[in-house]
């Protein structure tokens, strides 16, 4: 190589190196510069989701970023209320999804693990008819309040879509279904 071709190739600068001019391999130099590596990645993930959805630096922070209705949370267009009714409904849709053998879309609103409904050959537990009973419930209290009540929910937090003109009706379901389930007791599948 040439000493011109030499000087045109660009070497980081931030990096310990031997005397030789390599970089060096010592585990107190290499676990600084991984820290490093990491510190800058996160900070270009960051700066692309607050380029990407228009957001603060605290806001792009937030874990719930990475779904429509947690979106609209962090943006401050959900009350905690009705993010937790859309919580809810994804848990609530998912279980009957499951339990008549539909193809489920994982919604990314239930952060935690998801225990099995039911062991999809068509017998459904006692626990699942309950949760069935509560999305029937669940479903008429929102159409009531809106007749696009299930294509508001189904498209924002279902399909994790933009909610676009159905914005009105998602605020009105999720309202609806807020008060269905305020003050009741939300059960969790038993240990079995």
């Amino acid at each position: 190589m040439t000493q011109e071709a030499h000087e045109l190739v660009k070497r980081r600068q931030d990096i310990p190196r031997e005397p030789s001019g390599r970089p060096s391999r010592r585990k107190a130099n290499r676990q600084a510069f991984l820290n490093q590596s990491k510190r800058e990645a996160m900070r270009t993930a960051v700066t692309a989701r607050m380029r990407h959805h228009n957001l603060s630096w605290h806001q792009a922070l937030s874990p719930y970023i990475g779904f429509q209705v947690g979106r609209m949370f962090v943006k401050g267009l959900l009350t905690p209320d009705q993010f937790d009714a859309a919580n809810k409904w994804a848990q609530l849709a998912e279980a009957h999804k499951k339990a008549h053998g539909l193809k489920s879309q994982r919604s990314c609103l239930d952060i935690g693990p998801r225990g099995k409904t039911s062991d999809g050959g068509g017998s459904v537990s006692v626990f699942d008819k309950i949760r069935l009973a509560d999305y029937r419930r669940t479903l008429q209290a929102a159409r009531s309040a809106t007749p696009n009540a299930q294509r508001a929910l189904q498209r924002v937090i279902e399909e994790d879509k933009a909610a676009g003109t159905l914005l009105e009706d998602l605020y009105l379901a999720l309202d609806a279904i807020s008060k269905l389930w305020r003050g009741k007791q939300w059960v969790d599948k038993p240990n079995e």
